[in-house]
This record gives structure tokens, sequence and C-alpha cells, in this order.
């Protein structure tokens, strides 16, 4: 049952993203780590850091941004999930770029493009997607 309420708290935390709910978004993202945690699926806990970060710095914590998507990156490094490691870079070039650090958004897109060309995903796969969304941010430096 722990493992299905991780993944609801994940879903629930991506209803709130769409709505632009952060607050909403950051707890339910951080329940879903804690459980992540506890069941130690560590694969699970690297994505679910990712969503945290991007969701802490659309909420003004780039600290704890990067700390969230630093600890998610390893934990996929680690375990060579690649494209889970890609939807990270891409949030973490979103993060960058929020905090205004477009050196650092650029090398995250670089490195997650590398991947998707890796990988062979397309631009309507869920890292495709992710890639262009990433990219916007990146080109127009949205806040």
């Amino acid at each position: 049952h722990v493992r299905l309420e991780c993944i609801v708290q994940c879903n629930l935390g991506l209803v709130c993203v769409d709505q632009q709910d952060w607050a909403a978004a950051e707890a339910h993202f951080s329940g879903a780590v804690a459980l992540a945690r506890q069941t130690q699926d560590a694969r699970s806990e690297g994505l679910f850091l990712s969503y945290l970060g991007q969701v802490q710095a659309h909420r003004g914590h780039v600290a704890e941004a990067r700390a969230s998507l630093d600890a998610g990156e390893a934990l996929l490094r680690h375990l060579s999930e690649r494209v889970s490691l890609g939807l990270l870079l891409c949030r973490r070039a979103e993060v960058e770029s929020l905090a205004g650090d477009l050196r650092a958004a650029a090398a995250a897109l670089a490195q997650a493009s590398a991947l998707a060309a890796e990988l062979g995903g397309g631009p309507d796969s869920e890292l495709g997607v992710s890639l262009e969304r990433a990219r916007g941010f990146a080109e127009t430096d949205q806040r």
C-alpha cells in the first residue's frame, strides 16, 4: 500500500503543477520522496526529487531546488537511469533559467539533449516533450 500511496502523491503533485499550485505540489512531492525512501525505491526517489526541485524553484527556493536536483541526479546516475536522468536535467535547465543562470541552464539542456539523442526518443516522447519545455525556458528566460 505504501508504494501505491507514493505514486498517488506524485500524481497529485503533477496535477498541482498543472494548476500552478506550487505549495500544494511541493507538499505532495515531499510526501512522495519520503515514501520512496521508506520503500527503498531509489529510482522513484530520484525522479520525485527532480519534480520537487522544479517546484521549489517556482516557489523562489533556488538553493533548496538545486539541492533536491543534486540528490536526485546522484541517485539516477548511480542507477544508470538514463531516461529519468534526462528528465531531471530538463528540470535542472528550467530551474537554472528561473534562477537567472543561463550558462548552467544551457549546460543542463546540452546534457539532456545528448541523452535524448543516445536513447533515440522522439519529440513526442516524455523526454522529447520535457526537452522542448526546457528549451522554451532557456531561450526566453521565463520567470
